[in-house]
């Protein structure tokens, strides 16, 4: 029988694309009990774990381990996340957005996640496994030794500073790897599994998405950075578009790759002074200066001019009395986005360039 994704219990628990990528190393290695862990992981039942498990049954008359898994690997773009929760009745009614971002429920939230990752093994390979019969170390020496902060473990989320919870967020991102095997069950006083075969990205991909839900949810206007110079670390959070022209501008590949990314590091991290954004601009701007030829030759004749005129004149490239230094940040935010896209202009026309025989 088909396997029925429509179901809500094949609804999937995990980002479709980070499901799709780890299910793609996992039957790459031809291991049909890390199919079943990823499945009882990533979906919303046992059910096609349980498949899977039937499929490699002694009483399966086909002997064919992986039939479930094939179908599944066909039908990918029929799989569907859980959806969130539906508006409940005073959320429809009208109830405004948050005033001020809800720490007290994003830090206990946060914990419970963490003890979820903990109990799942993604941080065994960091902490080791708390075996029954060989326990671990105490782990707060470890955060301790990353975060200079003694005794943050067991997780006590009532209380952290708003600066903690942060580092907390942060140091774990670097901890976590997914366990993509089940080496033994250990029955003696509830051990339970004993994970192996550690994989980072997965693992900080999950934790990546998990994290900013909890974020988000709570009226925090923080994500964690999934690539470039701060990846795995708390910048300021944007809208879809302009997450857009971040990914592309972090994975191009040319002579401009370094000061872009620099750039981009400087201006989104969660603390950026108006020096640091400043900076960021200049950056950009040394690009466009190196592209000049290349402007004016694509451009409205002077109209290349533009870009620098805002740079030389309103205080970000240099400093001198005949320069406007009194202006609203917005308007270096506004600079910023803007330079950024004409980089990535710059990178389009090159490529057609390129193409040109």
């Amino acid at each position: 029988m088909a396997l029925p994704l429509d179901d809500p219990d094949y609804a999937l628990l995990w980002p479709v694309d980070v499901f799709r990528d780890e299910f793609g190393a996992v039957l790459a290695s031809s291991d049909s009990q890390a199919l079943e862990l990823l499945c009882r992981e990533a979906f919303a039942s046992p059910e096609l774990a349980e498949r899977i498990v039937r499929d490699r049954s002694p009483e399966n008359p086909w002997d064919d381990a992986f039939v479930t898994a094939r179908e599944l690997e066909a039908r990918l773009d029929a799989i569907r996340e859980q959806p969130q929760p539906r508006p409940y009745y005073h959320q429809r009614s009208g109830a405004k957005a948050l005033a001020v971002p809800r720490l007290d429920l994003a830090r206990r939230a946060f914990a419970r996640l963490v003890a979820d990752f903990d109990r799942n093994g993604y941080l065994d390979r960091a902490f080791e496994k708390d075996c029954a019969d060989a326990p671990r170390d105490d782990p707060s020496f470890i955060l301790e030794e990353r975060l200079d902060v003694a005794e943050l473990w067991p997780l006590r989320p009532d209380s952290w500073s708003e600066e903690i919870f942060y580092s907390l967020v942060e140091v774990f991102h670097d901890f976590v790897a997914r366990p993509r095997t089940v080496e033994r069950y250990h029955d003696w006083d509830n051990c339970g599994a004993h994970y192996g075969s550690y994989a980072t990205k997965p693992g900080r991909a999950l934790y990546l998405a998990r994290v900013n839900a909890i974020l988000e949810r709570n009226g925090f206007n923080l994500r964690l950075a999934p690539d470039g110079e701060d990846a795995g670390r708390l910048v300021v959070a944007t809208d879809d578009a302009r997450d857009d022209l971040l990914e592309r501008s972090i994975a191009a590949d040319d002579t401009h790759a370094d000061p872009v990314r620099h750039a981009i590091r400087l201006f989104r991290a969660r603390d950026a002074s108006r020096a640091e954004k400043r900076s960021a601009v200049v950056s950009l701007a040394l690009v466009l200066e190196n592209e000049r030829g290349l402007l004016k030759q694509e451009f409205l004749s002077g109209d290349e001019g533009a870009l620098f005129t805002i740079a030389n004149q309103f205080a970000v490239r240099h400093q001198n009395v005949n320069q406007r230094p009194d202006y609203d940040d917005a308007y270096l935010d506004w600079i910023f986005w803007w330079y950024l896209a004409t980089v990535e202009l710059i990178r389009s026309l090159r490529q057609r360039e390129a193409a040109q025989p």
